[in-house]
């Protein structure tokens, strides 16, 4: 069937007039010049828009980052859990001891009052450092549960990369390891491990996290449950590790970015 000229400058105009013109001289929409036929030259990379709405809906390629409807933004921040200001914090985490029971839950067991807390600085995280504290030192040889609480001073904005190492040299007897590190209410690190005749241990995890400047929520559980007394000179414990925005390597945390609240 042959058309007209008239026909076509009809059908041309239809076609303006919906706006299919501009899309059908141009390619993809979200990219390049053509993207501005969309209203989507403010919108960051990456981003779907949700037709029907006025929002979009931003994904970020980051592992472990939730999914946000802000324009331009790759995750949702974490506030911190304290305000800037605060003036009743000093140096170290807090750690707490509990006979570990391994049919219970550690939160579980972490809810009831400790057996002794202490305060550490430096070393932070090891199974060992309960010999390090004349309080606690009494309770050595026993099954022990193990929760480090801080806050963790965080100096930039965005997304932070937390790596965290479980490790146990070979020679040890078997024993069973439980452990959990959160920061915030985010589970950057969970592992349960059984090892026999004396097996080394070495786990690894990591997560991304988008942080607010400011001193965010640390705690880490380390249970240990065994017929027979860990070694004093076990090396068991975990090391943490974080990437901060702008950085190509998980630095371990710096004892001068743990704080904890005065009781």
């Amino acid at each position: 069937m042959r058309h007209s000229p008239l026909h076509g400058i009809i059908f041309t105009s239809m076609l303006a007039a919906t706006g299919c013109g501009t899309f059908a001289a141009k390619a993809d929409p979200l990219h390049g010049p053509s993207g501005a036929a969309w209203g989507l030259s403010d919108v960051a990379a990456g981003a779907r828009p949700v037709f029907g709405r006025t929002e979009f809906r931003v994904e970020s390629d980051l592992p472990g980052t939730r999914i946000g409807r802000a324009p331009g933004a790759d995750a949702p921040i974490t506030a911190p859990a304290e305000p800037a200001d605060t003036t009743n914090l000093e140096p170290g985490a807090l750690l707490d001891v509990w006979l570990s029971d391994r049919n219970v839950d550690i939160r579980t067991i972490t809810t009831e009052r400790s057996l002794g807390t202490a305060v550490v600085q430096g070393d932070f995280f090891r199974y060992n450092v309960v010999n390090s504290d004349p309080d606690l030192r009494g309770f050595w040889g026993q099954p022990l549960l193990l929760k480090w609480s801080a806050l963790l001073e965080i100096p930039d904005r965005g997304a932070h990369v937390f790596a965290a190492e479980l490790s146990r040299e070979r020679g040890g007897r078997a024993i069973q390891v439980r452990t959990m590190v959160r920061v915030d209410e985010e589970t950057v690190f969970e592992k349960q491990v059984r090892v026999f005749l004396g097996n080394p241990i070495f786990e690894t995890s990591s997560r991304v996290l988008t942080l607010a400047p400011g001193y965010h929520r640390l705690e880490v559980w380390l249970a240990v449950d065994t017929r027979q007394a860990v070694l004093p000179a076990s090396q068991l414990g975990i090391v943490l590790k974080i990437r901060p925005p702008g950085q190509m390597t998980a630095e371990p945390v710096q004892p001068s970015r743990i704080w904890h609240r005065v009781r």
